[in-house]
């Protein structure tokens, strides 16, 4: 039994990497506004040379080329192993909250954190929270809630629409107010979806946790003596990514 689950957990994990490394691509080609498929193998920015074999395993061709260009020296995207780890992080935390067994919970589990992975990193590098992943997502966190738990149909439906519809008020409100976008309609379809996983119980402390960590970033940022524009815009997209996982985590 034990050799069956480090089989799969290693199988797992591999897997994890493989999918971050793509993910990355997208998130790198969707900023460039490069298309996503049929485009030519990963080659560097600089020089236009392509990436060695051996370089595109996940994380570790990173380690091994020092994170430059094997022909020009060129800084490689961090992008790349930060996504390909958190994802691999992310698969890990859900098997091992799983006790390592496979289910459609678990799977289910593991297709959020992975979206959040690619959402929050996706906000981070282009300011977006694209519809084709968060609405999916709301939608496959309602169908969860019918089919595997944790939460029940009746409070994700309550999370969903309380928390988009609460996050569209307080954007619309602060617009008038202040005459800038304060929350995106991107904030409001994630959090949205957010509500639907964790439903309406555990939304309020997770908008909390990731309220929070932006304050804490921004409040870093005053104290480091990085002056910040009124009407700059913050990334919260990896906010909500981070504090909707440990709040699904939390919740199983």
């Amino acid at each position: 039994m034990a050799e069956e689950r480090f089989i799969q957990g290693a199988i797992s994990l591999v897997a994890a990497l493989a999918i971050g490394s793509f993910l990355a691509t997208c998130v790198s080609r969707s900023a460039r506004k490069a298309p996503v498929f049929g485009a030519r193998r990963s080659h560097c920015a600089e020089c236009g040379d392509l990436v060695p074999v051996f370089a595109l395993v996940p994380v570790l061709g990173y380690v091994v080329l020092r994170g430059r260009c094997a022909t020009c020296g060129n800084k490689i995207d961090p992008l790349f192993p930060l996504m390909e780890a958190m994802s691999a992080i992310v698969v890990a935390s859900a098997l091992i909250e799983a006790d390592w067994t496979f289910s459609l919970l678990t799977a289910g589990g593991i297709a959020l954190g992975l979206a959040l992975v690619f959402l929050g990193f996706h906000d981070l590098r282009t300011g977006r929270l694209p519809d084709v992943v968060t609405l999916p997502l709301l939608l496959a966190g309602l169908g969860c809630s019918f089919a595997a738990g944790p939460v029940s149909p009746a409070e994700s439906i309550a999370g969903a629409a309380l928390g988009g519809g609460g996050a569209w008020l307080v954007g619309f409100a602060y617009r008038r107010y202040r005459g800038i976008d304060g929350l995106g309609l991107g904030d409001v379809k994630m959090i949205a979806a957010l509500g639907a996983w964790v439903g309406i119980g555990a939304l309020p402390l997770t908008i909390l946790m990731a309220s929070g960590g932006a304050l804490a970033v921004l409040a870093g940022t005053g104290i480091a003596g990085k002056s910040i524009a009124r009407n700059a815009r913050i990334s919260f997209g990896p906010f909500l990514a981070v504090a909707g996982w440990i709040a699904w985590i939390a919740g199983l």
